[in-house]
């Protein structure tokens, strides 16, 4: 049996084992409030504890200081380079706290993270400040459980899909959120003012660039040219046709008939992820009516009406119509899974040189690329056309 001595001599020596076994003191810097810098060692403990506070022992001090979030801008581990910050951020409980986020990644968008004791919470962060709160589920988690957990995250990593796809079909992880966040910035942000705190980057961010999808469509389009009278008794010799006027009507007849269209649409993140540039080729084939009404009328002089023939001939015309068209449209991204949108520009085709269209639309987004649903209007109007022509057409697609 040990010795009450003996025994208490050994208790001593555990607690002082645990206790010391509890610091884990390490090169790092503090960022005062001010904005100063602090150097000495940090405890580097579990993600949790980090999160909550900061045990810091100033070069040249004997005593440790805790700092809690909101006390000190920030900490630093300069071995790792792990990074954490103080920010109010939205607790599961509905209510905001201050804690110290881990900031892991800083560019167009920035990456933070926390630990707790059940559950690991990203937060992405976008140029203008808006957070998307994204918590690590299980694999096994239902899509309907999934879905709602990216959601927000999913919208903010638009108009990147690889991103998207990527945090999809790769999980939440801490480490593939990490991978999902430098995809978005290596598409979306400037040379230089991306940095990964934990460790270097694999490979320098791409500058912002203009990205373009191609487009194809169906649709169901229409045709229609207004009347047009012609007052036609000159047409005649004057002397052999005295006592007679002749008055014709042309009319188109409204027709439809099925569309086709391709082209692309070009986005510029730099300036507007919602905001696009269309440019469209369609070809419609119609096949027109055109009816011209002759109306003779006789009469003797002064005006005493006669006699009044009506003689009516149609003929069958056929139109290939080819239009492009180019303008501007806007997309709204407040929801995930529909997005209206509006545009318009100018318009050309084969027998008109010059008009005017404008568009309404949804979006449909899919895994990989977008489910289009569009209504165009387009008319060509003097001066670059005699008649006023109307044309029309309402249309199923996919965006690539």
């Amino acid at each position: 049996m040990l010795h009450k001595g003996h025994l208490t001599i050994l208790i001593l020596s555990l607690l002082f084992t645990v206790t010391s076994a509890q610091v884990n003191l390490r090169e790092g810097i503090v960022i005062t409030l001010g904005g100063d810098t602090l150097q000495g060692q940090i405890d580097y403990r579990t993600d949790r504890i980090n999160s909550e506070q900061c045990l810091f022992v100033a070069d040249g001090a004997s005593d440790a200081v805790t700092y809690l979030p909101g006390e000190i801008a920030g900490y630093r581990f300069l071995d790792n380079g792990r990074y954490y910050v103080s920010r109010e951020i939205p607790m599961p409980d509905g209510t905001n706290r201050m804690m110290f986020l881990e900031y892991v990644l800083s560019g167009q968008m920035s990456l933070y993270y926390r630990s707790s004791d059940s559950d690991d919470f990203f937060y992405l962060e976008d140029g203008i400040g808006t957070l998307a709160i994204l918590k690590d589920i299980p694999d096994g988690s239902t899509r309907t459980e999934r879905r709602k957990n990216m959601a927000q995250a999913i919208a903010m990593l638009y108009p990147c899909r690889t991103a998207q796809e990527l945090l999809w079909e790769k999980g939440t992880s801490l480490a593939n959120v990490i991978r999902v966040v430098r995809t978005y910035n290596d598409e979306v942000c400037p040379d230089g003012t991306c940095e990964l705190f934990q460790y270097k980057s694999a490979k320098t961010p791409q500058a912002d660039r203009i990205r373009w999808h191609l487009t194809a469509q169906i649709g169901y389009g229409y045709f229609s040219v207004s009347d047009e009278f012609e007052h036609c008794s000159d047409r005649y010799d004057p002397e052999a046709n005295k006592g007679r006027k002749v008055d014709k009507t042309t009319h188109w007849a409204t027709n439809y008939a099925i569309q086709s269209a391709f082209g692309a649409e070009f986005y510029c993140p730099r300036i507007s992820p919602q905001l696009l540039v269309q440019l469209r080729l369609s070809l419609i084939h119609l096949n027109l009516e055109e009816r011209e009404t002759y109306t003779t009328v006789r009469y003797s002089l002064p005006y005493e009406v006669l006699q009044t023939d009506v003689e009516v001939k149609s003929h069958k015309k056929t139109f290939d119509i080819l239009t492009i068209k180019a303008g501007p449209a806007y997309e709204w991204h407040r929801w995930q899974y529909v997005r209206p949108r509006i545009g318009g520009g100018l318009t050309m085709c084969n027998l008109y040189p010059l008009g005017v269209y404008a568009s309404t639309g949804i979006c449909f987004p899919t895994r990989k690329g977008e489910i289009t649903c569009d209504a165009d209007f387009n008319t060509y109007i003097p001066p670059f056309t005699v008649d006023k022509i109307i044309y029309g057409s309402i249309s199923l697609g996919y965006q690539f």
